[in-house]
C-alpha cells in the first residue's frame, strides 16, 4: 500500500440500524463537533435496492429516540501517517430526519471497482447524539440548592442517560434555578458562570457517543503532530486567516463592568487578566493590543463571584477570535473541541507569524465509506478545522501585556 496515496489503512464502514436488517455498507460518514454546538452532528449515506425501501420506511413507526444508528470501521481505523490506531466505533447516533433520493441505473458508486452497481435508493440520515436530544424534550421547573455548576451538569447528564466522560470542578456553590427551561438550555445557562478554582475559563458542553463533556476549552490534549503551512505547496492547505478586531475592541475591553437596575448597589467588577494558552511568538518586544474605552453590561445575577466569572468568561471568549484559521488536512480522528493543536507555519524553511498553539473552535470529519488505494480516486479521510487564538501575530506568551520571562 502506498502511503503517499492513502494515509489510512483500507477499511469499510459498517452500519447497523435499529429498525432494519441486515447490516449496511456505508457510502459516506461525516460529523462535526464545535465549542458552540452541544452535540456531534452527523450525516450518513448508504444505498438500498428499490425493493428494500418499504422495510426501511419502518423508521416512521419509531420515536426519534428509538431511531438508533451504530457505525463501525472494519477491521480498524488506522492512520499510516503516525502509525496509530484510533477508536473504530461503534459511533452511536439517533436519526432526526432523512432523505431518499433515486439513483439512476448502472451508476458506478464504488471507488476502485470495474463493475456497475444497480442500486435503487440513496438514503441520507441526519443524526445527533441521543443524550443531547433527550435534554431538549421537556421544559422543567427545578432548583439545585448550594451546588457547584459542575455538579449540576453531572446530575443533568446522568438523568438523561449519559455517561460523564469529563466534567471539571468549578469554583463556586450557588442555588441554581431552572425556570421552565429544557435540560439543555439549563446546561448552556451554566457555562458563562463556570470557572475552575485556578481561574480557567471558557467552559463548553458537548456530547459524543452518549458521553458528555462539561469542561474548559484547553482541558484536553495537545496534538503533537504539526501542520505545516508553506506557500510553496501547490495544495492550498490554509483556506482563511482572519481576525475579529472590531468585535474585540468593542466587547473585549479590560474596562468591562456589570450593572443592572435590579442590583442593590452600584458596585462594578472588572475581569481578571487572561491566562493565555496560545502564546509562543518569538516577537517578545511586542505586547498584546490594548483596547481603549469602557463597556457596561447587564446581568440579572447579583453575586460577586458569579459576576466576576461572567465577565472573565465573556472577555476571554471574545479574545479567542484574535486569530482565526481554517485549515483542511488529512484526518486526525480523535480531536475534540477542548483540545489544542500545535501549528507550524514554515515558508521556505523560515518560521512565520501563524505558528503556535491554537484552540480547536470546530472540527468536521469526512470519511469515505470504503478507503481504497485506486490511483483513480485517492479518497482518504479528511478534516476541516477552525482554529482560534487569543493572540495576534505580534503577541507574546504570559499574561496579557507581559513580556516573555
Amino acid at each position: 500500500m502506498s502511503t503517499d496515496l492513502n494515509t489510512f489503512k483500507q477499511y469499510e464502514i459498517i452500519g447497523n440500524l435499529s429498525w432494519y436488517e441486515p447490516s449496511l455498507s456505508i457510502y459516506h460518514f461525516k460529523y462535526t463537533l464545535s465549542q458552540y454546538t452541544p452535540s456531534a452532528y452527523a450525516q450518513i449515506l448508504f444505498t438500498i435496492p428499490n425493493k428494500e425501501l418499504e422495510k426501511f420506511k419502518k423508521i416512521e413507526l419509531l420515536s426519534i429516540l428509538d431511531r438508533e444508528v451504530k457505525l463501525e470501521f472494519v477491521p480498524e481505523l488506522y492512520r499510516l501517517s503516525g502509525n496509530k490506531a484510533y477508536f473504530p466505533g461503534p459511533y452511536k447516533f439517533i436519526v432526526l430526519n432523512y432523505e431518499v433520493l433515486d439513483i439512476p441505473k448502472h451508476v458506478q458508486i464504488v471507488p476502485g471497482t470495474d463493475r456497475d452497481v444497480n442500486m435503487g435508493k440513496l438514503i441520507i440520515l441526519n443524526c445527533v447524539d441521543k443524550v443531547f436530544y433527550s435534554m431538549t424534550i421537556d421544559k422543567k421547573y427545578k432548583s439545585y440548592r448550594n451546588m457547584l455548576s459542575s455538579d449540576v451538569a453531572k446530575k443533568i447528564i446522568q438523568e438523561n442517560g449519559g455517561k460523564v466522560k469529563q466534567v471539571d470542578d468549578t469554583n463556586y456553590r450557588y442555588t441554581w434555578l431552572q425556570p421552565q427551561l429544557t435540560d439543555y438550555k439549563m446546561m448552556r445557562s451554566l457555562l458563562p458562570y463556570s470557572q475552575t478554582p485556578d481561574n480557567k475559563t471558557l467552559y463548553t458542553f458537548f456530547t459524543l457517543n452518549e458521553e458528555c463533556y462539561f469542561t474548559y476549552v484547553g482541558a484536553g490534549k495537545v496534538e503533537k503532530m504539526s501542520l505545516a503551512i508553506d506557500d510553496m505547496l501547490t495544495f492550498k492547505q490554509t483556506n482563511t486567516a482572519k481576525d475579529l478586531k472590531l468585535l474585540i475592541e468593542k466587547f473585549g475591553l479590560k474596562d468591562m463592568k456589570i450593572a443592572h437596575h435590579g442590583f442593590s448597589n452600584f458596585n462594578t467588577y472588572q475581569p481578571i487578566d487572561i491566562e493565555l494558552l496560545a502564546g509562543e511568538s518569538n516577537k517578545a518586544e511586542w505586547k498584546q493590543h490594548q483596547s481603549q474605552g469602557a463597556m457596561y453590561l447587564t446581568n440579572a445575577i447579583e453575586d460577586e463571584t458569579l459576576i466576576k466569572n461572567y465577565i472573565n468568561n465573556l472577555r476571554h471568549r471574545i479574545h479567542t477570535f484574535s486569530r482565526i484559521l481554517s485549515i483542511s488536512s488529512s484526518a486526525i480522528p480523535d480531536l475534540l473541541p477542548i483540545d489544542t493543536i500545535k501549528l507550524s507555519h514554515v515558508v521556505r524553511g523560515e518560521d512565520k507569524a501563524l505558528g503556535g498553539l491554537y484552540y480547536i473552535g470546530s472540527i468536521t470529519y469526512n470519511y469515505p465509506g470504503t478507503s481504497g488505494t485506486s490511483a483513480a480516486y485517492h479518497i482518504t479521510p479528511k478534516m476541516k478545522i477552525l482554529l482560534l487564538s487569543e493572540l495576534d501575530a505580534f503577541s507574546n506568551k504570559g499574561k496579557e501585556g507581559d513580556t516573555i520571562q
